[in-house]
């Protein structure tokens, strides 16, 4: 996997050239964060039964089938007797965020409800993986940030931010991504296309864009 990072403003911009690590359901998240957590304590790798037994699969069959899914999207390998096995090709660590399909009033950003799937993020470029989501762009108003539609932006959650930051904020029951600035001494979202206008308060500050994800 051929991956490019640089900066631009206040947050990194991560392009990934091909991509080698799949998108997880949210049973599959399960299974490989329990392997990863077991294999560190243990310092071996759960069997299928132990795999059964810790997420209350139905069988050996439920679990076996899991693995060999998180085989085929590239995170397990299995040898020659059937042994799986962790794979760490590219020696990174790797936490694992939502992919939020939808930001709504009063419903948590990261419920079970919002979230689409879940995306392997390597683990040196988020600070705080439990406060952390994804979120696709929709639209062009940010294009002269760099950031265009179908973008995956890297979310902090967090309630305010400062003058310059980018975020992602809630206005009239939508999600925006945009500057947060000031005019006139009344905080504004800015875009970064000149073709859109400003936003002015009532707004709520869901975020702050951290990082990018673009797949080619």
């Amino acid at each position: 996997m051929k991956k490019l990072y640089f900066s631009s403003g206040n947050y990194v911009i991560i392009i990934i050239m091909r991509v080698y690590k799949a998108y997880l359901s949210k049973k599959q998240k399960e299974v490989l964060e329990f392997i990863i957590g077991y294999c560190r304590k243990e310092k071996r790798m759960p069997t299928v039964r132990e795999v059964a037994r810790a997420l209350g699969l139905k069988s050996s069959g439920s679990s076996y089938f899991h693995l060999k899914a998180l085989v085929d999207k590239g995170y397990l390998v299995q040898d020659k007797n059937g042994r799986f096995h962790l794979r760490s090709n590219d020696g990174e660590e790797y936490c694992i965020l939502p992919l939020v399909g939808t930001i709504r009033a009063g419903v948590p950003v990261d419920s079970p409800e919002n979230t689409e799937e879940y995306i392997p993020i390597p683990r040196r470029l988020i600070k705080n993986p439990d406060l952390s989501f994804l979120l696709r762009v929709k639209g062009d108003s940010m294009i002269e940030a760099h950031i265009i539609e179908g973008d995956l932006i890297i979310v902090q959650k967090q309630p305010t931010a400062e003058k310059g930051d980018i975020v992602v904020a809630l206005k009239d029951g939508e999600s925006t991504v945009k500057y947060l600035s000031e005019e006139y001494g009344i905080p504004c979202l800015r875009p970064a296309n000149k073709r859109y206008s400003v936003i002015y308060p009532p707004f709520t500050i869901i975020g702050k864009v951290i990082g990018l994800l673009r797949v080619f």
